[in-house]
């Protein structure tokens, strides 16, 4: 009884203004404001140069970690609360979005991602018009992402067995930092006393012998010095010996006859096998 109360109250307010041409006005109002305030949503595709590698380079010829498998773009703007994610697979130059809401000042982060779904190339498009009217492609050149090529998140390594293989955009220099113990350094490579390494290997490889560093745990980066694309990875650094048999077998070479000519001994885990050390090394909490 106390909702219809509630209801007869409400009806009788209401009725105060009377079945007149204000009741309509309002109607018309929100209607209006209903109209102004929705949002038409469009298709738009990205024409990507060299989307699949960087200029210069074949993408079959790539090391599966370089290869891009999918795209993922998210879009922001005035009006978008909650960044709008879209993933993508290539085709041909580009990639096709759906359902992307019209309005200025719209901002697209596009990635390329591999089959870990780690991120290799990257752009951020900002101020981009989207008008159902006026709507052409958008042709962007992604960044390439500097990434590690032999170590992974929770990698256990021996100290004196770290030598760095990276990949990044073919003759930029990459700065490597060990960020770690509550503080970043920028690495020197032992082998050419630089605080970077080039990316003048075969595919845009490089290789980084860092000093030798404190046991324990280690969060590594890579920077461009050019394009300022970063990643990183954590790791564990053990003494020698501390992994069962690390003394006479590694984890396995790369498939790069420019990587594997180094003669500091590392271990490499772009492998398919199933080495015993590195199955107990993963063991290890």
């Amino acid at each position: 009884m106390w909702f219809l109360d509630r209801k007869d109250i409400f009806s009788k307010r209401v009725g105060a203004y009377g079945n007149t041409p204000l009741r309509i006005a309002f109607f018309g109002f929100f209607m209006l404001l209903a109209a102004c305030t929705k949002q038409e949503h469009v298709d738009l595709f990205l024409n990507i140069e060299n989307a699949l590698a960087p200029a210069g380079l074949v993408a079959e010829e790539l090391p599966l970690r370089q290869q891009v498998k999918k795209f993922r773009v998210y879009v922001t703007g005035s009006g978008i609360s909650v960044p709008i994610l879209l993933e993508a697979t290539p085709d041909g130059a580009g990639i096709s979005l759906k359902d992307i809401p019209e309005g200025d000042q719209r901002t697209l982060l596009v990635e390329a991602l591999n089959n870990e779904n780690m991120v290799v190339r990257r752009k951020e498009i900002k101020n981009i018009t989207i008008d159902k009217q006026k709507l052409e492609p958008i042709t962007v050149s992604l960044n390439t992402v500097p990434i590690f090529l032999n170590l992974r998140n929770g990698n256990r390594v021996i100290v004196t067995r770290l030598m760095m293989q990276g990949s990044g955009e073919p003759n930029h220099q990459i700065e490597v930092q060990d960020a770690s113990f509550n503080q970043s350094l920028v690495l020197k490579d032992n082998q050419t006393g630089l605080e970077f390494a080039e990316a003048k290997l075969s595919l845009g490889q490089f290789n980084f012998l860092p000093p030798e560093l404190a046991l324990g745990r280690h969060t590594f980066i890579l920077r461009d010095l050019t394009n300022g694309e970063s990643s990183q990875v954590t790791v564990r650094l053990a003494p020698p010996g501390s992994l069962p048999g690390t003394g006479i077998v590694s984890f396995g070479q790369s498939k790069s006859p420019a990587i594997t000519s180094g003669a500091v001994p590392f271990y490499s885990f772009d492998t398919d096998l199933a080495h015993f050390p590195h199955v107990m090394s993963r063991s290890k909490p």
